[in-house]
């Protein structure tokens, strides 16, 4: 039987690791945007503006304990870039304060690329900020061969035709088609998530029996 552990205290402590994490990650991510504004701190939600176009970074929990309502769900945090916008942040850019920070209008148009998930274990996501930034801007200056050395080295993670998980290693080694892969993971998010999915009853949506 799944123990269900939605609690106020246990809510706050996926919250918290979020927020740990989240901290040294926007302070570093914020000094290479020349537009950078936080508009929330409950989900860390940030955008900035290229040429007049709106970009955002959005920062979550993607699963865990409460999440997922398993105990034994790995707890992970995920990063987006101008993939699958909250809620947040069509109310936030209707504020004329909020337009005038960031020079744009109620017109200006708001990014769908370069877009991108990054998903990590918990003490990773700070390590990430230089190489999210280095992503976005390499993707948008079409560069040939993306080169970052990253502390923690990534995968793609797709779905074989079967169903199961399949795994591309170094994915952004490859001349141009580096851009291809928007959906990344650490190998031990990887490993963390894939574990608790191959285990019996722990698949997202079902209920154990």
């Amino acid at each position: 039987m799944v123990r269900r552990l939605i609690t106020p205290n246990n809510v706050a402590k996926e919250s918290k690791v979020l927020k740990k994490d989240a901290g040294p990650f926007l302070a570093e991510f914020e000094k290479t945007r020349p537009n950078y504004l936080r508009v929330s701190s409950q989900d860390p939600l940030v955008c900035w503006t290229d040429d007049g176009v709106i970009s955002f970074l959005a920062l979550s929990v993607f699963s865990g304990p409460v999440t997922l309502q398993d105990s034994s769900c790995p707890l992970l945090l995920r990063a987006r870039i101008n993939l699958y916008p909250p809620p947040a942040l069509t109310n936030v850019l209707q504020s004329r304060a909020i337009q005038q920070k960031l020079g744009i209008t109620k017109s200006s148009p708001r990014a769908d690329v370069p877009s991108l998930e990054l998903t990590v274990a918990p003490g990773q996501l700070p390590s990430f900020s230089s190489f999210v930034a280095y992503w976005f801007d390499s993707f948008l200056q079409q560069t040939e061969h993306f080169i970052f050395n990253s502390r923690f080295p990534v995968i793609h993670l797709g779905m074989t035709d079967t169903g199961g998980n399949k795994k591309i290693i170094d994915p952004l080694s490859q001349p141009h088609t580096w851009r291809q892969f928007n959906y990344l993971w650490t190998n031990k998010a990887a490993d963390e998530w894939c574990a608790w999915l191959s285990s019996s009853d722990k698949r997202p949506g079902t209920e154990a029996k």
